[in-house]
């Protein structure tokens, strides 16, 4: 027969003393976890899924040509493969033959029609397919890093001036002294909790970042202007990025438009993406979205004022480039349709 033993003053001791050893293990953990971080927390980001693989669809149709027209130049983007993306397969149907040309500024790819005529046709549709494997991004980007091409990002674009009012806004959440990825942080949060993700009424839609600043609202475009903008003038390279996205609950189906999002430089890491619009919407994945972005998207053109080459004489810059640009006589011609499906490979 076990004699059950009693609870002695020894047992007591020794029952304190395992309390105690836990309780010093636990503390040198948090201790090593605080001073080596990284190695324990993610500095941005969560897990997501790694990738996603889909065949996508750009189609365009320039419709009603009238009959004076004698001469149509079309425009169309083109993905390109990067770190982050792989793009395979591209099938291009046109009657018409067409040139792969890049912008000068950012080296965006697009398709180029050039028809030059007495007689041209009612209708031109184009068609693009292509294979996308896409990867989510954590920590850095790709695509462009050098030098040049960084204080490119620190200049002013049109509708992201260096204005009093976007200096005020960044001042009103960064002091003397704050690293410069504290500021891209506190810029980040202070556009989730002082905008309203709102595309009614008017001015919305085309990345005004005094827009942005003044209506507290917008899509996108808006919301990302005024966090570039935010970041240029504390001297922080940012940058715009625009594709579409791809439904994360969905196999096949078709895209009602483009989806945006930014990234900032910074030193040691390289480009840092932000989706704040997507941060918004989903306040759940807030920390993922700084620093992090998903599979379910395929970027396809990078900056703001892209300049094309048009007919000699011409100076065209977009805004942003994302949908089809046509011109007729020289004109900018907007009778274009467009639809863009996907479905999972």
């Amino acid at each position: 027969m076990s004699i059950p033993m009693k609870n002695t003053p020894t047992n007591q001791l020794s029952n304190r003393s395992i309390q105690t050893v836990i309780t010093l293990l636990i503390a040198v953990f948090f201790l090593t976890a605080s001073q080596y971080g990284q190695a324990f927390v993610p500095e941005y980001g969560q897990d997501t899924e790694d990738e996603r693989s889909f065949k996508f669809t750009y189609h365009a149709s320039i419709n009603d040509i009238p009959d004076s027209a004698n001469s149509v130049q079309a425009f169309i983007p083109v993905p390109q493969s990067g770190k982050h993306q792989t793009i395979d397969n591209l099938d291009v149907r046109c009657d018409y033959d067409y040139l792969f040309v890049r912008d000068k500024a950012f080296g965006n790819k697009m398709l180029m029609i050039q028809l030059n005529s007495q007689s041209l046709p009612d209708t031109i549709p184009v068609t693009l397919s292509f294979d996308v494997q896409r990867q989510a991004v954590r920590n850095s980007e790709d695509y462009i890093t050098d030098i040049n091409d960084r204080s490119r990002y620190l200049q002013p674009d049109s509708l992201i001036p260096h204005d009093e009012q976007i200096i005020a806004e960044a001042e009103k959440v960064t002091e003397a002294g704050m690293a410069k990825s504290q500021m891209t942080k506190s810029f980040y949060d202070r556009l989730i909790g002082t905008m309203e993700y709102d595309k009614s009424g008017r001015g919305w839609g085309r990345g005004d970042a005094l827009f942005a600043c003044n209506k507290r609202e917008g899509n996108c475009t808006d919301f990302h202007s005024l966090f570039i903008g935010m970041s240029r003038v504390r001297d922080i390279p940012a940058r715009f990025a625009i594709g579409f996205p791809i439904p994360p609950d969905q196999k096949k189906g078709t895209i009602g438009g483009y989806h945006c999002w930014a990234s900032f430089y910074q030193s040691g890491k390289g480009w840092v993406p932000v989706d704040i619009s997507e941060a918004w919407k989903h306040r759940d994945r807030k920390q993922f979205y700084y620093g992090a972005l998903d599979a379910d998207r395929v970027l396809f053109t990078r900056g703001r004022d892209i300049p094309l080459p048009v007919e000699e004489g011409q100076d065209v810059q977009l805004n942003y480039f994302i949908y089809p640009h046509v011109r007729v006589n020289g004109q900018s011609y907007d009778n274009v349709t467009t639809e863009f499906t996907f479905r999972d490979l």
